[in-house]
């Protein structure tokens, strides 16, 4: 292994990111949204995880801003969706919420 290979810490996976922002978060089971869009939140859960961001992004820009603001910014940014001020705020958490987290898991 070359040495620079070795040097670069491990980043979390796309799932091991959805696991963690699941626990911390909870967004595919929001409260103020209806048990019937729930199914929608696991399956772009589920799209992203699998890497297929533009479907994940069609569903999420098929949907109301309500639903699309129980999307996590972090995954909402890898699929390739823009965030306003307030949402790049949240990314910075999440993203602060993911690091802690995955580095207890090492």
């Amino acid at each position: 292994m070359k040495k620079n290979q070795e040097e670069q810490p491990k980043k979390p996976t796309r799932a091991e990111k959805a696991k963690i922002l699941d626990e911390a978060l909870a967004w595919t089971t929001q409260p103020y949204l209806q048990p019937s869009d729930y199914p929608n939140l696991k399956k772009i859960r589920r799209l992203y995880i699998e890497g297929n961001f533009e479907e994940a992004l069609d569903l999420g820009c098929s949907v109301d801003t309500v639903f699309r603001d129980a999307i996590p910014a972090t995954i909402w940014v890898e699929i390739g969706g823009t965030l306003l001020p307030e949402g790049k705020k949240t990314f910075l958490k999440e993203q602060e919420i993911i690091n802690r987290a995955f580095n207890t898991m090492l």
